[in-house]
């Protein structure tokens, strides 16, 4: 005979907790997916010098702010790995 399940609070909030991140992971893949079909656009459109000026803004961009992350979690004394 198969008795219920009862979950503990805590395995509820778990619970809660990864089906929050994984709406933010979806949430966040739509984002890219859209920015991907822009940047198909204006390639297709003949825009490709303006899509490569704009990927290259970003990447220097996110490349200093990963570095400024970087140097904030040593000074903190966290580990940057």
């Amino acid at each position: 005979m198969n008795s219920p399940t009862f979950y503990s609070y805590d395995e509820g909030l778990l619970a809660f907790a990864a089906l929050c991140l994984e709406a933010m992971m979806l949430g966040w893949a739509v984002v890219f997916a859209l920015l991907a079909l822009v940047a198909g656009f204006f390639g297709f459109v003949a825009l490709a010098g303006v899509s490569a000026i704009i990927a290259k803004v970003l990447f220097l961009v996110f490349l200093a702010l990963l570095i400024a992350s970087f140097v904030i979690r040593a000074l903190r004394g966290d580990s940057v790995v």
